[in-house]
């Protein structure tokens, strides 16, 4: 459906994240990622390319949470590496990065 005329359409002007209380362990968390990928060579939004979702919500990297936290390494652990972020970052993460339609965005 289109909006009526000086409606703007949903995601036209991005995405703003949302505050959470513990911006300065957010930080941290979102440093440990960029890190841990700059180190192991991840590339993190290529995780996700498997998983089933329409192409507009590929192309602004809309992707469920529980596919989210299914599908990123780093909050998992494996044989070779243990996780990276604890289930109470992960848990932050989302809360910054989930918009209201319940989506978190790669990439705000």
């Amino acid at each position: 459906r289109v909006p009526p005329p000086g409606m703007v359409v949903a995601d036209s002007y991005g995405f703003d994240p949302r505050p959470v209380a513990e911006m300065g362990r957010l930080q941290s968390a979102m440093e440990q990622i960029a890190e841990t990928c700059r180190l192991r060579s991840i590339d993190l939004p290529a995780c996700f390319v498997d998983i089933q979702r329409p192409q507009a919500d590929r192309a602004c990297g809309k992707i469920r949470p529980e596919e989210f936290v299914r599908c990123c390494p780093l909050a998992t652990s494996t044989p070779a590496h243990p996780a990276v972020l604890d289930r109470d970052d992960v848990e932050l993460v989302l809360a910054r990065y989930t918009d209201e339609c319940g989506f978190f965005r790669l990439f705000p």
